[in-house]
């Protein structure tokens, strides 16, 4: 059975529902696939999900979980030395990604 193909302003009311609900830009598209069986958004709509949701910064949002992940892992493992490495790197990688969005 043929599913009826969404319109951009109802694509665009789930997808802000669905960020209303606390996902992010990646697993709304997820969901659209999933459930709306929406294969690639921009292609069909010309728009792409963060542009509706209004966030651009999915790369620091995740690294900045990653180095929350490391700092609490690392404190109950203080001698867990790859984990240290790691903790530099990503925290580096942060630094790295604010100065570049903040230009």
């Amino acid at each position: 059975m043929a599913t009826k193909k969404l319109t951009k302003k109802e694509a665009e009311d789930i997808i802000r529902d669905l960020y209303k609900e606390g996902l992010t830009s990646e697993k709304i598209g997820l969901a659209l696939k999933n459930k709306y069986n929406i294969k690639k958004f921009r292609e069909e709509y010309g728009i792409r999900i963060s542009e509706i949701i209004g966030k651009k910064d999915a790369d620091l949002r995740n690294i900045k979980q990653r180095l929350e992940k490391l700092q609490k892992h690392f404190g109950k493992n203080p001698k867990d030395q790859p984990t240290k490495r790691r903790l530099t790197k990503t925290a580096s990688q942060l630094r790295g990604i604010e100065k570049y969005l903040s230009r």
